[in-house]
Order: structure tokens, then C-alpha cells, then sequence
């Protein structure tokens, strides 16, 4: 059986127009798939700054209240349950970052703690001595 030379021609050209058609458009390719891959990491990149920096800001604002708390904070209300117990109440409620606030101590243990979420008893008062938060305050 013979094959037409326009079946030949016909299917010699297809071959050669899918392979000139590869050949121009594997490289743009290539090249288009570099440049995202930059674009991408570069993106990541800023997306990590930002949140680096709005996370140092978070933080900077909640050691801001705890100072301001500090400040309010005299031996009489240490001394003074009722007092000390609405102080903290009062801080918790003013910012909504804090889920928890507890009063130690110098040695680390809670003399009050209040929650949004719980009712703290005073059974539940821990030693917050061995935390390492606890030792970066100090």
C-alpha cells in the first residue's frame, strides 16, 4: 500500500509546524514561569514584612496597656482584694486583646486572676515562677 504524497506532505507539515510551534513558545515559557516564580517569592517576602511589622505593633500596643496597668498599680491594691479584683476586670475589659489578666506576685505566684471566658476560683490561682513570660518581665 503507498501513501499519497499529499497525505505525506500534509502530515510533514503538521509535524514541523508543531515542532516550530514548540521550539518558539518553550522558552517564553520557560522565561514566564522564572518571573512568576520571582514575583511569587517577592510577594512572600512583603507579605512576611508586613506581618513581622504588624505583629511588633500588636505587641508594642499590649505591653503599652500593661505599662499603663503598672502604673495604676500601688501596694494598696495588692493589699486590698475587692480593689485590686476590679482594677484588673477593668483592664481586661478596656482592651480586647486580653483574654486573661492575672496579679503575681515578686515570686510569681497569682494573687488574682479574671477571664472573659471562665470564672476564676481561687483554688485555681497557679505559680507562674516557672514560665518563661514570667521571666521576661521581671
Amino acid at each position: 500500500m503507498r501513501i499519497k504524497i499529499r497525505t505525506k506532505l500534509t502530515f510533514f507539515w503538521v509535524v514541523f509546524t508543531v515542532f516550530s510551534v514548540t521550539a518558539v513558545l518553550l522558552p517564553l515559557f520557560l522565561n514566564f514561569r522564572s518571573t512568576q516564580i520571582e514575583d511569587t517569592i517577592e510577594k512572600q517576602k512583603q507579605i512576611a514584612s508586613n506581618s513581622a511589622e504588624e505583629v511588633a505593633n500588636f505587641l508594642s500596643i499590649q505591653f503599652q496597656a500593661l505599662k499603663e496597668v503598672e502604673l495604676l498599680l500601688f501596694p494598696e491594691f495588692l493589699e486590698n482584694p475587692e480593689l485590686s479584683g476590679s482594677l484588673l476586670q477593668k483592664t481586661l475589659f478596656s482592651y480586647d486583646a486580653f483574654t486573661d489578666i492575672a496579679l503575681t506576685d515578686p515570686a510569681g505566684n497569682e494573687l488574682r486572676r479574671r477571664s472573659r471566658t471562665k470564672v476564676i476560683q481561687q483554688q485555681d490561682l497557679t505559680s507562674r515562677s516557672g514560665e518563661e513570660a514570667f521571666d521576661l518581665t521581671r
